[in-house]
């Protein structure tokens, strides 16, 4: 009995060492007034900070290669146009200060513009046009010409994009060449050129990645033609084009 007696004792005192460590641990963990609190406030904040970072950093990375990816981008566009030019007047001092009518119709115009984005609202453009169209003075049956339109301009661009749509306007300046054909009285007026300013606004709608239509009206502030003539004074005028046409985008589009 000794021997068994002794035993259940040892097993006893080794339990109640066992239950006391445990208490002692719960104690220090669980009963002590605010530690547990502040070990989770702890734990909460850390994991608050964690969360707060990786979204910092995931916002940041996105925008930054956003700007990056709509910065490369540039485009090319065609468009076919009607620039309407308003009748003016013209003076020729040579003959006592006459005033002769100054008339144009209506004529088709073709371009190609170029586009180059900075950042996602701002760019710069470039753009080519011809157009056609007849130019005729008060005497009708013999001052009528075939008047060809050259025009180059550039400036800046300023755009906002709302999902497929784009509108945008733009400002800029540039040169017309007027390139005169034959008279009735087959006489020629030569060539002319004039500096001229532009602005204008548009929408781009976009088909795919890298296509979308373009509706734009631009308008022209040029002084009419006189063709080196020292005698002509010709009045300012403003042209107005509609044009239509279709964009193509290079690199990363939205």
């Amino acid at each position: 009995m000794t021997p068994f007696f002794l035993l259940f004792l040892l097993t006893a005192t080794l339990q109640l060492q066992v239950g006391d460590t445990t208490k002692t641990q719960n104690i220090h963990v669980a009963d002590v007034p605010g530690l547990t609190a502040k070990s989770d406030q702890h734990g909460l904040q850390e994991n608050r900070n964690i969360s707060a970072d990786n979204f910092d950093l995931k916002g940041k990375t996105l925008g930054r290669k956003q700007d990056t990816e709509v910065s490369h981008t540039s485009d090319f566009s065609i468009t076919v146009g009607l620039p309407v030019t308003p009748n003016r007047q013209a003076t020729d001092t040579d003959t006592g200060a006459l005033v002769w009518n100054q008339e144009s119709r209506i004529g088709p115009s073709v371009g190609i513009t170029f586009r180059k984005w900075l950042s996602i609202h701002n760019g710069l453009f470039a753009e080519v046009g011809y157009s056609n169209t007849n130019t005729r003075l008060a005497d009708y049956g013999v001052n009528t010409w075939t008047m060809n339109r050259v025009t180059v301009d550039g400036g800046y661009t300023y755009r906002w994009t709302f999902g497929r749509i784009t509108p945008y306007v733009k400002v800029g300046c540039g040169a017309m060449v007027f390139i005169s054909g034959m008279a009735l009285n087959n006489t020629s007026a030569g060539l002319d050129d004039r500096m001229e300013g532009l602005a204008g606004s548009g929408v781009d709608y976009s088909f795919s990645r890298r296509l979308s239509l373009k509706v734009e009206y631009e308008g022209r502030f040029i002084r009419n033609s006189d063709f080196s003539d020292i005698t002509w004074r010709p009045q300012r005028n403003w042209i107005s084009e509609p044009r239509i046409g279709i964009t193509y985008t290079f690199g990363h589009s939205r």
